[in-house]
């Protein structure tokens, strides 16, 4: 079996939803050809020297350990036959030579490898691989047969690889030389859409099992509660529990401790129930009976007490009765706040209590739930391989990881004094953008209060603009963001949401750990799908 890079872009990633026609191929050749061949995927090349300007992108090189080297460009879908050309034309009205653009890029590599080789001849093969056309004239397009692979030859791809890298007597110095320069002399950038679809359809595909499960439960009166680790598909049950009240033409009332999840789920689910947090629910409450909530007054002593009075001092209308309650991040809610919530609901409304115990970083004592039926489920389809095997030796929690795919691994970052880590995360995040994450994909999370970080007094990270909290409320009572590229929040806050990207600041030395710093960075790791990096104090 060849050996894939980047190690994770194998079959797996096919199997569990990633780019198609590419991830196929490479699934294809990983079977067909022996361990003696090297397939790099889905790279861009570029030169490190300042003085080179041109690009060049293949989709597959592959090298054996007789120093061979062979270039594959694919085309999906139909291609336009010319005399003398291949051309495939694009939905934006673009048109590629198909010939063109490989020999451009063998050229490009070509020349590279000669300098940094001292001298030896890259002697590149090339196939064009098209597994949705047959080349009807091969006379006609100006190309070899051989160096043609379509529809009718797919499914043998790895007998013509061969064919044209043929395994002879080793050459080790050769194919050392080769395998160090498409690793270390052009810079090998991974394909991130292709990690984050994967990893989405992942995902939604695995986590599914919770919602499948606790569908089929009955109760009567419902009355469940479910203690699930991170990852799990709670909020996916959620959100699908939800839709189907609604369907059932029930009001469903659904609480989060996160404003920014219930924003988040807000904006995505039917209007015809209501989400909030608790205090969002009490402040529209009281507004719509005629007695707003002055906002400026929030840091006063005694605000949120006050406004809970006011809220069981109040008789509910019929117009604010729900026949189901969903609360998300029970394990952050207080007694009190389940018994006010009791005041919105029918008689026999039914409830589902969703939380994650691991998740407890206030240390609240758990919400008495008399009566309710438990479910507890250990297994986590968020976070990929890499992160999870971290977590687990780190932390030293015991968890079930479900995720198939590898993802882009853990970054360890020391830092003599926690000021510097703002040098650190400048250099992370260049190294993230030259993977390939967008800005938005990237969030930077203190394990701390995010007013008592380093990054709450910055406007900028580098060249880039933080969005952040500023500790205000507008007049509903939402929270007030800076304008910014690049998101810098607490885990109180951040946490029920995820980013392909994480960065975890404002960690103490990890030596011994607390109960509660367990749970913080627990939290922390587990909101990261692709990538994690972690700075703590040396």
């Amino acid at each position: 079996m060849a050996k894939i890079i980047p190690a994770d872009a194998t079959r797996d990633a096919v199997l569990n939803g990633g780019r198609g026609g590419e991830l196929e191929t490479l699934g294809r050749l990983q079977d067909q050809l022996p361990d003696d061949y090297w397939v790099f995927h889905s790279v861009n090349w570029a030169k490190r020297n300042a003085k080179y300007t041109d690009l060049g992108e293949i989709d597959f090189v592959i090298i054996n350990t007789s120093g061979r080297v062979l270039f594959i460009e694919q085309k999906n879908g139909a291609l336009q036959e010319y005399p003398g050309s291949l051309i495939k034309e694009y939905q934006d009205g673009k048109r590629k030579d198909v010939a063109q653009q490989i020999y451009r890029s063998m050229n490009l590599v070509q020349d590279k490898f000669k300098t940094s080789s001292r001298g030896l001849d890259l002697q590149p093969s090339f196939l064009i691989c098209l597994p949705d056309h047959q080349v009807k004239d091969i006379n006609s397009v100006g190309m070899e047969a051989g160096n043609i692979v379509d529809r009718k030859k797919y499914d043998s791809i790895g007998k013509h690889v061969k064919r044209l890298i043929p395994l002879t007597e080793e050459n080790s110095s050769r194919f050392n030389a080769l395998l160090d320069f498409f690793s270390d002399v052009f810079e090998l950038i991974p394909d991130i859409h292709a990690h984050l679809e994967a990893q989405q359809k992942q995902f939604k595909r695995t986590a599914g099992f919770l919602t499948e499960v606790l569908s089929n439960i009955t109760i009567t009166p419902y009355r469940l509660r479910v203690d699930a680790i991170a990852g799990c598909g709670k909020s996916l049950f959620a959100t699908n529990f939800y839709e189907n009240l609604i369907k059932d033409k029930k009001r469903p009332l659904m609480v989060c401790f996160n404003r920014s999840l219930a924003e988040r789920l807000k904006a995505r689910l039917n209007k015809d129930g209501y989400i909030n947090t608790f205090h969002g629910l009490c402040s529209d409450f009281l507004e719509n009976q005629g007695n707003p909530v002055d906002f400026s007054k929030v840091n006063e002593k005694g605000f949120w007490r006050d406004l809970l009075n006011q809220v069981t001092d109040s008789e509910i209308p019929e117009d604010w009765l729900f026949d189901h309650l969903i609360v998300d991040e029970g394990q952050d809610f207080e007694q009190d706040w389940y018994e006010i919530l009791r005041f919105f609901l029918k008689k026999d409304a039914g409830v589902l209590w969703l939380q994650d115990s691991l998740q407890n970083l206030y240390r609240k004592e758990p919400v008495e739930l008399p009566g309710f039926v438990g479910f507890e489920c250990n297994k986590n389809y968020r976070s990929p391989r890499s992160v999870s095997k971290f977590i687990h030796r780190m932390l030293d929690i015991d968890f079930e990881y479900e995720n198939d795919l590898d993802g882009l691994g853990v970054g360890l970052h020391a830092v003599s004094e926690l000021e510097g880590q703002v040098s650190e995360v400048t250099g992370i995040l260049k190294a993230l953008k030259s993977q390939g994450f967008a800005l938005a994909d990237i969030a930077i999370i203190s394990c701390k209060g995010s007013q008592s970080s380093v990054f709450s007094a910055l406007d900028k990270i580098g060249k880039y603009q933080i969005k952040r909290f500023t500790g205000e409320y507008d007049s509903s009572g939402n929270q007030v963001y800076t304008e910014g590229d690049i998101l810098f929040d607490s885990i109180f806050r951040f946490k029920g949401n995820q980013s392909p990207a994480v960065i975890l600041v404002d960690i103490d030395k990890t030596e011994s750990l607390s109960d509660r710093d367990r749970s913080v960075l627990f939290c922390g790791m587990t909101r990261a799908t692709v990538r994690l990096d972690i700075i703590s104090a040396a």
